[in-house]
């Protein structure tokens, strides 16, 4: 019999090829991922926090992805953890709005995102 993967796992794996994907390009190409054009020596510093940015979001995918198939106690600090960067990532938005121009459909991504994580959330504790 094949296993069916439950929703949980499923969006995790989602979330982990997004922190890849993003993470790549962040290390590859930095420049084309910027929201804004900056010349002289702060771009090239912003260039670099863009790269370690994403290292740190390939470090995320791996973690998603080796804690996706857990159960229990770690499955829950995974789930939480993930929907706390994601609360620090619009924070962070709305507080340098005047900086950065982002389309609404960005926003709503976001917010979806968080509503899945909290069904996901919700779907752990009730088959506990």
């Amino acid at each position: 019999m094949v296993k069916q993967k439950s929703f949980t796992e499923i969006l995790l794996l989602i979330i982990c090829g997004i922190f890849i994907f993003f993470g790549t390009m962040n290390l590859i190409i930095p420049s084309k991922m910027t929201l804004f054009i900056m010349k002289g020596v702060n771009a090239d510093y912003a260039l670099l926090l863009q790269q370690f940015l994403g290292s740190s979001y390939l470090l995320l995918a791996v973690f998603t992805y080796l804690l996706k198939n857990s159960k229990g106690k770690s499955l829950y600090i995974t789930l939480g953890s993930i929907n706390i960067i994601a609360f620090i990532h619009l924070y962070l938005i709305f507080k340098c709005h005047y900086l950065i121009s982002l389309p609404l459909v960005y926003f709503l991504f976001i917010i979806l995102i968080q509503i899945c994580l909290f069904i996901a959330l919700n779907e752990q504790l009730k088959n506990k």
